[in-house]
């Protein structure tokens, strides 16, 4: 039986399980159908001197979030990372400091003393709540039903949590303990989110180096199926080639998952917490501005519609030719929204609209302009349905059979729970096979 772990699949979740068992001596080879790697956390030169994501993607909780701390500790690396500026809201037509840390909010003008009294115990509150089944099976909206709250605080609690969970009014379905968990997070953390200098195609190239050290990647091969018998992985099937080994990572959607092993073979937990999993959605624009039009530099939310977005360039100016602007903006939106044509492309046109009233001339700079329309932004919303402890786990029934992606059990909010959910897949396989 050949030693070398298979991982199929080569976006964020696939690369970053590999790198961190590639750097503890163990061979990897990975088998990426597209001729790149990265998927949704890759970033190109879309225009001359332009490096842009795909969507918005930021490092939550800076030098404290998932991947900084994954690259010091597992990777022997230091990220070179810049901290976002403070957060901007720009509501009734005028622009405010976004209120996400205890002396924004008490320098806010968008509430009355009570108020700003009202959301600082909501914020202050999160660092001694215990996160366990209870909390995190609680909606918000039955969590402040309670609190008395006015219809003013409820509106900024609403953007909060839309900016935290990539998410668009759905207080009703979102997990309390997620939302307090990650407001904690970034208390402690004295941060909101920070950018990789380079973009995150630096990221991406510093992940395949790791894994090209002591493994390889396999470009435009296709996975076929996964070789089981007797509850145990035995390999894969690439291009008609049997490929031996007795552990295999699927850094998979679970759709994709589902695409290439019998369903009787999965566990009822597995198929069960599967169903759960719901994905987030959204449109994206991004814009190569010829002339500078902010200085801002911070995370820059609307309230109606919610929106989040950023003007990345002003972070690392080397992801923009000198002079211009890269900007982008995302909307989160539903399933049903994000499938109708005339639907969001009236959601892009009415974009276009707002971003002339946030920065007057703005339309006159656009260079070029990207919208996407995006089924999936994030693999798993964090719903009471679909919290933490009810996505599949990264450890398969399957011996020998691990999973990674932004659809398991890491702890986290948006991109963070790839992050996170590979993390704790190679922690695991590292533990099973008694590496230290």
């Amino acid at each position: 039986m050949n030693d070398d772990v298979l991982i199929v699949g080569g976006g964020f979740g696939g690369l970053l399980v590999g790198a961190i068992l590639a750097n503890h001596g163990i061979k990897v080879k990975l088998f990426e159908k597209k001729p790149i790697v990265g998927g949704r956390a890759n970033s190109i030169e879309y225009k001359k001197g332009y490096i842009v994501d795909y969507g918005i993607h930021a490092i939550r909780f800076s030098k404290k979030g998932v991947i900084p701390k994954t690259f010091k500790k597992l990777l022997k690396q230091k990220l070179k990372i810049v901290d976002y500026g403070e957060g901007k809201l720009f509501m009734n037509n005028s622009w405010h400091d976004l209120p996400l840390s205890i002396s924004a909010i008490q320098g806010t003008k968008l509430l009355s003393d009570e108020e700003k009294e009202q959301l600082t115990k909501i914020l202050a509150g999160a660092l001694t709540t215990k996160i366990d089944d209870d909390i995190l099976n609680l909606s918000i909206k039955d969590w402040i039903k309670d609190k008395n709250l006015s219809d003013n605080t409820i509106n900024l609690v609403k953007i909060i949590t839309n900016l935290l969970c990539v998410s668009y009014n759905e207080i009703d379905k979102l997990s309390t303990g997620e939302f307090l968990d990650g407001i904690k997070k970034a208390i402690s953390a004295g941060k909101g989110s920070s950018y990789p200098i380079g973009g995150w195609k630096f990221i991406i190239d510093e992940l395949v180096k790791f894994i090209n050290k002591n493994g390889e990647i396999k470009l435009k091969s296709k996975v076929d199926s996964i070789i089981i018998e007797n509850n145990k992985v035995k390999g894969i099937v690439a291009e008609d080639k049997e490929i031996k080994s007795d552990t295999v990572v699927l850094a998979l959607s679970i759709n994709q998952v589902l695409s290439l092993i019998d369903r009787s073979l999965l566990s009822d937990d597995f198929m069960n917490k599967a169903k759960n999993v719901v994905s987030t959605c959204g449109i994206s624009i991004d814009f190569g501005l010829q002339k500078k039009v902010s200085d801002i530099d911070g995370l820059i939310c609307t309230d109606n519609p919610f929106t989040m977005s950023c003007f990345t360039s002003n972070l690392d100016p080397s992801i923009a030719p000198d002079g211009e602007q890269l900007y982008t903006i995302l909307q989160p939106t539903s399933h049903k929204t994000i499938n109708k044509k005339e639907k969001t492309s009236k959601m892009i046109e009415d974009i276009y609209a707002m971003l002339e009233k946030m920065f007057p001339g703005f339309n006159e700079q656009i260079k070029w302009k990207r919208p996407i329309v995006m089924p999936l932004v994030d693999g798993s919303t964090v719903y009471t349905s679909c919290h933490r402890n009810k996505r599949p786990s990264v450890k398969s029934s399957i011996d020998g059979l691990y999973f990674s992606g932004d659809s398991y059990n890491g702890v986290g909010i948006g991109g963070d729970i790839a992050h996170a959910s590979a993390k704790l897949c190679a922690e695991t396989i590292l533990k099973d096979k008694n590496i230290t």
